[in-house]
C-alpha cells in the first residue's frame, strides 16, 4: 500500500475533526491540551511547534486528491537520537483496512531512517486494544506506566510508555542475512 505523507496544514483540521465524535475521543488521540472539536487554530500551534528546540514534526497522509487519511506527528530529539511518536490516527473510513499498518510502518521508516533515532517511544491509553495490538506487532515493548497523568472531562487516564530501538526494528524490517549483521 503506497502511503503519501505530507507536512501538515492548519486546513487539514477541517476534514481530521470529523474522525472524533467527542473531546474524550479527541483527547484519546491528542492529550489533555486538545480542545473539541479539533480546529485549524489547534493545528497550526502545533505545526508551529517545528520551530522548537524538540520539535513536532507534523504529517498527514493524504490520498490521491491530497485529502487527509491519516495522520502522525513525532516530538524528535536529535542531539540524543530520540523521538516520541504521537498522534497517530486514521480516517474512520479506513480502520481495519490495513491502511492504519501501513501507514504506521511508513512512520517508524521515517522515524527510523531520516529521523535517525536510536529509540522510538510512545504512549498509548491501555484500552485502546486496536491500537496495542498494532504497536505489539511492529516489536514495540511495554516500558512503563504513567497513572493519573492526565484527566479529561473529569477522567483520570494511565498512559502506557511502549518503545522500539533501532536494531530490534531492523531485525524485523531487513531480510534475514542483513540482519544477522545487525545482531
Amino acid at each position: 500500500m503506497d502511503i503519501t505523507l505530507r507536512p501538515a496544514r492548519p486546513a487539514d483540521a477541517d476534514e481530521m475533526a470529523r474522525w472524533f465524535v467527542d473531546l474524550t475521543d479527541l483527547a484519546t488521540w491528542g492529550g489533555p491540551e486538545v480542545r473539541f472539536p479539533l480546529t485549524a487554530e489547534q493545528m497550526a500551534a502545533w505545526i508551529g511547534e517545528g520551530a522548537n528546540p524538540t520539535p513536532r514534526l507534523c504529517f498527514t497522509a493524504v490520498d490521491a486528491d491530497d485529502r487527509p487519511v491519516g495522520h502522525v506527528e513525532f516530538l524528535h530529539d536529535p542531539a540524543k537520537r530520540w523521538a516520541r511518536l504521537g498522534r497517530f490516527a486514521v480516517a474512520p473510513a479506513l480502520r481495519g483496512l490495513g491502511f492504519g499498518r501501513a501507514l504506521f510502518d511508513r512512520a517508524l521508516a521515517y522515524a527510523f531512517g531520516d529521523l535517525d533515532v536510536e529509540h522510538l517511544a510512545l504512549a498509548v491509553v491501555p484500552e485502546n486494544e486496536r491500537a496495542r495490538r498494532l504497536y505489539l506487532a511492529a516489536g514495540f515493548r511495554d516500558e512503563g506506566v504513567m497513572p493519573g497523568q492526565w484527566t479529561v472531562a473529569g477522567k483520570p487516564y494511565v498512559m502506557t510508555l511502549m518503545g522500539l530501538i533501532r536494531s530490534d526494528w531492523l531485525r524485523r524490517t531487513m531480510s534475514p542475512a542483513d540482519a544477522m549483521k545487525v545482531a
